[in-house]
Order: C-alpha cells, then sequence, then structure tokens
C-alpha cells in the first residue's frame, strides 16, 4: 500500500490508498505504523492535490492513536516530526488543507500529550529523563502557533470554515 501511495499518479489511487492506511492500523505493529507508515503519510503532504493532502492529515492523525508502545527513539517524534509538517500544513494555500488541520488539532494534541505521558511513564522505569512540564508547555505554544496560523487568513469565508471545523472538532 505504502509503495502504491508513492508511485500512484491518479489522485483517486493515492486518496484510496491513504485510507487503506487508516485501516490497516488495527493490523499493524506500532514499529510498523511509526517506521513505515507514519512516514508515508507525513510525505503526502507534500503531494500537488490538495484533496490528498487534507487526507493525509487525517490519516496522520487516525494512525496515531492505535499506538500503544513508543520506543524511547521516537518520543520526540511529535516534536520533531508531526508538529513541524502540521505547522506547514496550516499555512498552505488551500483551504480544504487548512479545515482538515482544524479537524485533527485536538486530536493531535491529544495523541501528542499521550505520547509525552509515556515517556514520562518510561522515564520512571529507567528510559532517559524527560520534563513534562517543559515539553507540555512545548505542546501549548506549538497548538496555539498553529492556531494562530490558521485564524490568521485574510478571508473571512475561510475564518468562518476553519472556525466551524475547530468547534467540531474539540
Amino acid at each position: 500500500i505504502c509503495s502504491s501511495l508513492r508511485g500512484a499518479t491518479d489522485v483517486n489511487s493515492r486518496m484510496c490508498a491513504l485510507k487503506l492506511l487508516r485501516h490497516v492500523k488495527r493490523f499493524a505493529t506500532d514499529q510498523t505504523i511509526l517506521q513505515v507508515i507514519l512516514p508515508y503519510c507525513v510525505t503526502a503532504l507534500q503531494d500537488p492535490v490538495a484533496f490528498v493532502r487534507a487526507e493525509a492529515l487525517r490519516a496522520i492523525a487516525d494512525i496515531l492513536t492505535a499506538v500503544q508502545e513508543i520506543p524511547q527513539s521516537d518520543f520526540g517524534l511529535f516534536p520533531e516530526y508531526i508538529w513541524p509538517a502540521v505547522s506547514n500544513a496550516a499555512t498552505d494555500s488551500e483551504r480544504l488543507v487548512r479545515v482538515a488541520v482544524a479537524s485533527v488539532i485536538a486530536q493531535l494534541a491529544r495523541s501528542s500529550v499521550e505520547f509525552l505521558q509515556y515517556a514520562v511513564a518510561m522515564e520512571a522505569n529507567g528510559g532517559d529523563p524527560v520534563s513534562f512540564d517543559s515539553e507540555i508547555a512545548l505542546i501549548r505554544n506549538t497548538v496555539q502557533s498553529v492556531m494562530f496560523a490558521l485564524l490568521g487568513s485574510k478571508s473571512s469565508e475561510d475564518d468562518e470554515a476553519v472556525w466551524i471545523a475547530l468547534l467540531i472538532s474539540s
């Protein structure tokens, strides 16, 4: 599926591949989700078609909810990988993509906090030290900057669509 996503020239094929990845998450291991599926979805955020970028955002938010155990090497996944990609999508020129960011931002924030809580719990079991307060502040600041980017558009029509998506998803 991942190879098909990367190599597909048809928009419908790329959309279908992203939707299939959302369904496959139930059967995939945490390592497969984090090391294989997630990178393909993040790469799809660079697709030239807005529909694909929007579906990639929904897929990222959805598949991250299936992760139960996070390897120590992936504790920085959100601040180093997910949030920069979402921040770029929040300033996308296409309204559809910005509305998709608004619809998944709450879910991504929850997943980010869950990843942080897991990292803190692993620290108690001998893992690397994690500062919960500084990391939660980083999550808050990042979500806040994404929200400012979403709500900073020049068109009131865009603002209304983003506001509606934010209200529905939170």
